[in-house]
């Protein structure tokens, strides 16, 4: 039984007793090398949302350690587990076969564009990773289950589509509001050359109590926002 957290879900709130308890990694354990000995957050679970999400998991994996902005152990993660998940799974492998697209990027920001591929992800699945990754961090946080909605921002999207110019030009002017926001907010976590995660507390009146921010591999950005009813407002209104 866990000595300074409520030994209840972590998810979905049910009281956990002796056989009802497991453990879950937040982020979930696929994300670390295999043979490192980390010191992994860990919540209690029940046995129905410890693993019933681990598809998700590893889409979330493959989609983020296969960045060009992953650092060297992202993307010795990439060879030794997310390539291999998705050679092992046809299906998967023609989809994104199907769906890459050429492009440049300017990694370094040197004005020098390297070749790269982008690729269409599940979005249902990585925000359904993502989600239980925030109310993990959320009870481990704050020893409480997070009850309300959760809307996620991507800061690795791109867009390639006939409106693509204006989309990336907005997307790029999110990512460099969310680095200033968040500049100064403290980084948590033990392994921050894999996982590290930034909370915000956010001004009332937006509908939103917190923003969490995860950066996986030094390089790749995820942004939640943890809020109690919808809310429209733009990228912009909810840092400033």
């Amino acid at each position: 039984m866990y000595q300074h957290l409520p030994n209840i879900c972590y998810e979905c709130g049910i009281l956990l007793n002796q056989e009802s308890l497991t453990k879950e990694h937040v982020p979930p354990k696929c994300f670390f090398p295999k043979n490192d000995n980390f010191s992994l957050i860990t919540v209690p679970s029940c046995i129905e949302h410890n693993g019933g999400k681990s598809n998700d998991d590893e889409h979330l994996l493959q989609i983020i350690s296969l960045q060009i902005l992953a650092n060297e152990k992202g993307q010795n993660i990439a060879t030794s587990k997310a390539v291999k998940g998705i050679l092992r799974n046809k299906k998967r492998t023609k989809s994104l076969a199907s769906n890459a697209t050429l492009v440049y990027v300017d990694e370094e920001k040197t004005g020098q564009l390297k070749p790269t591929f982008a690729f269409k992800f599940d979005e249902f699945k990585l925000n359904n990773s993502v989600s239980s990754i925030c109310k993990g961090l959320y009870y481990h946080q704050f020893h409480k289950v997070f009850n309300g909605d959760i809307e996620i921002y991507n800061e690795f999207q791109i867009s390639l589509d006939d409106d693509s110019i204006n989309k990336n030009q907005e997307y790029e002017k999110n990512r460099i509001l969310i680095k200033k926001k968040f500049s100064d907010v403290e980084r948590k976590g033990k392994n921050q050359e894999i996982f590290y995660y930034q909370i915000m507390k956010l001004p009332k009146g937006l509908g939103f109590s917190l923003a969490i921010r995860l950066c996986f591999y030094e390089g790749i950005g995820i942004l939640a926002f943890l809020q109690e009813k919808k809310n429209s407002n733009s990228m912009q209104s909810r840092l400033h």
